[in-house]
């Protein structure tokens, strides 16, 4: 699938529907396959936050998995749509599980939730200020709820909350996709140059940083010797 444009109300609704129509299952016969459903390309600039959420709540429903492709941008409720990839395997207890994709040269944003200058000395003007305050809040909880339900470490919400109106999280280093829980596209791996050795322990590192749930630099693994 493939998802372009400003999210605006009701396209999570419309989605789903098409969804549902291309389908070739329904009902406890889709939880019996391996891997996701399908695969949505995202291209979007952002738009309506809550819209964003409920297509991420449809994606890890349905085990959709998510991607960003080389050139396109997923920033703000887009991105929160895109921390809904999921895929579903059937064997070992696993169920659920995350499965989203962030090819090399996109990119992903995201941002805390804020108003304007200008907005502000509107809402003074009112007298309305205390409820822009109140408004803000409840939106910076919303967003710190909806992060943390999609696996964001706690350091990418820190990062989020203190920036400024004009900044964005980008999504820039393979540190950035490991806390929130995205991937870079399978390879090869001797597309990467790397000795045998040094393979092994990159695998080591990462996999005790996911035991650990903590970034895989700190993190030093055995000696390896090739058997």
């Amino acid at each position: 699938l493939r998802l372009t444009g400003t999210l605006r109300k009701d396209d999570a609704a419309r989605l789903e529907n098409q969804f549902s129509a291309l389908s070739q299952c329904a009902g406890p016969a889709c939880n019996s396959f391996m891997g996701p459903s399908a695969v949505v390309s995202l291209h979007s600039p952002g738009g309506s936050f809550l819209e964003g959420v409920r297509l991420a709540e449809f994606f890890r429903r349905s085990h959709i998995a998510t991607v960003i492709q080389r050139g396109d941008t997923c920033l703000s409720a887009c991105g929160i749509a895109f921390l809904g990839g999921s895929g579903f395997w059937p064997t070992g207890g696993v169920g659920t599980y995350i499965d989203r994709v962030v090819e090399p040269g996109a990119r992903l944003g995201f941002h805390s939730p804020y108003f304007s200058t200008e907005v502000a000395k509107r809402a003074v003007r009112a007298g309305q200020l205390e409820a822009l305050l109140t408004e803000t809040r409840i939106a910076v909880a919303e967003i710190v709820r909806t992060l943390s339900a999609y696996n964001v470490s706690q350091s990418v919400l820190d990062r989020i909350i203190r920036m400024g109106p004009d900044a964005f999280y980008d999504v820039g280093s393979p540190r950035d996709l490991f806390q929130i829980g995205a991937s870079l596209p399978n390879f090869h791996p001797d597309a990467l140059g790397l000795p045998w050795d040094a393979q092994m322990r990159n695998a080591c590192a990462f996999l005790a940083a996911e035991h650990y749930g903590q970034p895989p630099e700190p993190l030093e693994c055995p000696s390896l010797q090739r058997p």
